[in-house]
Parts: C-alpha cells; structure tokens; sequence
C-alpha cells in the first residue's frame, strides 16, 4: 500500500488490484482527509471506506456513504449493508429483523424489471432457499435467501410497479422484511467493500 498525492491536496491510500474482466487495470483508492476531486486520468474500480465516487464531467467527487464500482457502471454499494455473491443486499434492523432487495448490479444486469414474484407473509426460508424471481425484458433470476428468517412483510408496491427495483433497488425497490433465525448469520454475509471487489 502506498500514500499519493492527487489533484494537489488530498492524499489517498492506493491498492493494485490487477484487471477486471475486460483487461482495464484496476486499483483501490482509499480517499484520506476532506472532501476533494481527483482527475479522471486517475480512474479506479472503486473507491473503499466510508467514500463513494460520482463522475461528473470527468472529475470524481468523494462523499460518505457508500461505494461506487466504477468499471461496472457506476454500481451504486451502500456501507451499511450486507450482500451475498449472487447480488443480494440484507439490511439489518432493530430487534432482529431485516429487509431484502437486489443489489444495483444486479437491476443493471437484468435491464428492464417487469415482474416480481416473492413468497407469502408467513413463509419460512432456510439460508441459500429461493426467496422469489425476479423477470425482466432480458431473462428471470432466482433471487435467494441471504440469511434464515421467516418472511413477516412483501413489498406489494412491487405487483403494479416493478420497475421500482431499478430505480430505486436500496430503498422503494426492498423485496420483503424478515426475521431472522439466527442473526449472527450476518457475519457470513460480504460487507460493502468485499462487494464492491466483486462487482
């Protein structure tokens, strides 16, 4: 790891990270100390910890709160989330319980949603079992069950307006609330920046 200066008044901790999958070198950057921009010529994957990335005219701006993955088409990864490798996000809430979406990665690759299925209120799901589907004008994804709970909420919002997953995937666009069986499974879930090298 190595400290650099960028844009003359900002420093930031740099991590190689090698390619991704269409041969673009890829690097963290860590962005230290106030708010700043560094030149496009200085693209990354991703911007780690409490930061994210927004291009604007071919400068980034750091703000706090999430990540962006930049050669993936600005994939928007909240901090306070968990994930799992197959593009879904769990937010954990008070007194055990927790809400369920896609990620923005995931609303990006499918396109167009155009029909949400998910299970009943009621319905008991182990980790890893079929939480719904997911159909878009480009295929259906099964969408799986991050952590074990029991569904106690469906966004039913999502019957006549599905497209709300892909415009907004982290808040209007949540799928359904659980409680957990066991909410220490959250640990086995990725946090933002393992997502983010993910996607």
């Amino acid at each position: 790891m190595s400290l650099e200066p960028y844009a003359g008044n900002c420093f930031c901790a740099a991590l190689p990270l090698g390619q991704d999958a269409r041969g673009h070198p890829t690097q963290t950057i860590v962005p230290v100390g106030m708010r700043t921009s560094v030149s496009a010529a200085d693209a990354v994957r991703y911007l780690a910890g409490s930061a994210c990335a927004l291009v604007l005219q071919e400068r980034f701006f750091f703000r706090p709160g999430c990540i962006w993955s930049l050669l993936s088409g600005m994939s928007q990864v909240p901090a306070d989330l968990k994930y799992t490798k197959d593009h879904e996000w769990l937010r954990p809430e008070a007194d055990g319980f927790a809400t369920v979406g896609i990620t923005d990665y995931a609303q990006s690759s499918l396109g167009d949603v155009t029909f949400v299925d998910v299970p009943q209120v009621g319905t008991s799901l182990s980790t890893g079992d079929a939480l719904g589907v997911v159909e878009s004008v480009k295929a259906a994804s099964d969408i799986y069950m991050p952590a074990g709970g029991r569904i106690v909420a469906v966004n039913v919002v999502l019957e006549d307006s599905p497209d709300l997953i892909n415009s907004d995937p982290f808040g209007k666009g949540w799928m359904v609330r659980v409680q957990l069986d066991n909410p220490a499974e959250l640990d086995d879930l990725l946090d933002a920046a393992q997502y983010g090298a993910l996607v």
